[in-house]
C-alpha cells in the first residue's frame, strides 16, 4: 500500500511538472512567433469576441423514416441497458413495456442531447 502511494504521488508530481513546463514552452514560443512577425512587418492580429446564444429550434424537426426510426429506438435501448443491464436480452417492445419509467426518462436525456439549436447573436 505504501509503495503505490509513493508511486501515485509521484505521478502526481511529473505530471504537475510537465504541465508547467508545457505552459513555459507555449509561452516562450509565443512570444518567439510574436518577434519574429513583427521582425517581418507582419500586422497584428485583432481578435474579437461575440457573444454567441444556442437556444432550441422548432422548425428544424426532423423527418424520421423507418430506417432511422428503427436506429434512435436502437440508441435509446442502448442507453437504457446501461442503468438496467437485463434489458440487453429483450427485444424493443419487451424492454419498454418492463421499464416504462426508465424508457421514457432516456428518451427524454437522449432528446434534450440531441435536439437542434439555432445560433443566436
Amino acid at each position: 500500500m505504501l509503495v503505490a502511494r509513493f508511486f501515485l504521488h509521484r505521478e502526481a508530481v511529473i505530471n504537475a511538472d510537465w504541465r508547467l513546463r508545457e505552459d513555459e514552452w507555449r509561452t516562450r514560443e509565443k512570444k518567439l512567433t510574436d518577434e519574429l512577425l513583427r521582425y517581418a512587418h507582419v500586422p497584428a492580429l485583432e481578435v474579437r469576441q461575440e457573444r454567441i446564444a444556442k437556444i432550441p429550434d422548432a422548425e428544424t424537426a426532423p423527418m424520421l423514416n423507418d430506417i432511422d426510426m428503427a436506429m434512435y429506438l436502437d440508441d435509446i435501448k442502448e442507453d437504457l441497458e446501461q442503468f438496467e443491464p437485463d434489458a440487453a436480452d429483450m427485444s424493443i417492445e419487451e424492454a419498454k413495456a418492463t421499464y416504462p419509467i426508465m424508457w421514457a426518462e432516456v428518451e427524454r436525456q437522449y432528446k434534450a442531447a440531441r435536439q437542434p439549436l439555432r445560433i443566436v447573436s
